[in-house]
């Protein structure tokens, strides 16, 4: 039994109350810890924008495909994802900025000119960190394009048409575009008087937050309790 010794889940970490156990007073939990994060969004230094987004808990495995067109052999271009890329599928993205929302559903990512079309088939996030930005962690999305008639798929990248991050709404009307550098920019061109910078921008962050999946908290629990054993065992030595 363990006396005097409290411990506490919270949503963005484990704290550990253990007295004299040298036990860390706090654990933040990552973004492979728990299936959901929060967004901030800011301009000018101030903040403009807020947001949150939630994903599968294992890594995503599946193959993408561009139709081509058979009868002018045309072939089909394909993307494959693996399990040790750490990608999250996306369930659900909200965002509420400058007056505006967008999310993955109703503001899916397309971008047109000329013969050229894009959209967004998939969008991901990144782990295993905590925060973002960081290199290892963050925002991405699986873009199908057409121009004419011959297909291509990627991965969001600086040579992606629609962005390196996420990318929310139409390239010819009004988007939102999140790049992994963390920053943002947001194009309004509708009502905009043409003598006007229709462009809006800023930085943006992601902290990891929510419950953690089951083992993680077992596992946390678990080293807590094997510290304060510890901790004992070396008290009662003589």
């Amino acid at each position: 039994m363990l006396r005097g010794k409290t411990i506490l889940l919270m949503g963005l970490g484990a704290t550990v109350l253990a007295g004299s156990t040298g036990i860390s007073p706090a654990v933040a939990f990552t973004f492979s810890d728990v299936t959901s994060g929060l967004l901030t969004f800011e301009s000018n230094g101030s903040v403009v924008g807020t947001g949150n987004f939630t994903y599968e808990p294992t890594a995503f495995e599946g193959t993408f495909v561009a139709s081509g067109t058979p009868q002018f052999y045309i072939p089909d271009k394909t993307l494959t994802i693996t399990a040790n890329q750490n990608l999250r599928l996306i369930d659900a993205i909200n965002i509420s900025i400058l007056g505006k929302t967008f999310n993955n559903n109703a503001n899916r990512g397309t971008g047109s000119g000329g013969s050229f079309s894009s959209y967004v088939a998939d969008y991901f996030w990144g782990v295993p960190g905590s925060v973002f930005p960081d290199p290892n962690v963050g925002p991405q999305e699986v873009v199908i394009s057409y121009n004419g008639p011959i297909p291509s798929v990627q991965l969001s990248s600086n040579s992606s048409p629609l962005g390196n991050g996420w990318f929310f709404g139409s390239s010819r009307s009004d988007y939102l575009q999140l790049d992994r550098d963390g920053t943002w920019r947001d194009l309004n061109l509708t009502g905009t008087p043409s003598n006007q910078n229709p462009y809006t921008g800023g930085t943006w962050t992601a902290t990891a937050e929510g419950v953690p999946e089951p083992f993680t908290v077992v596992g946390t629990l678990m080293a807590a309790l094997a510290g304060c054993t510890m901790k004992r065992k070396l008290k009662q030595t003589p």
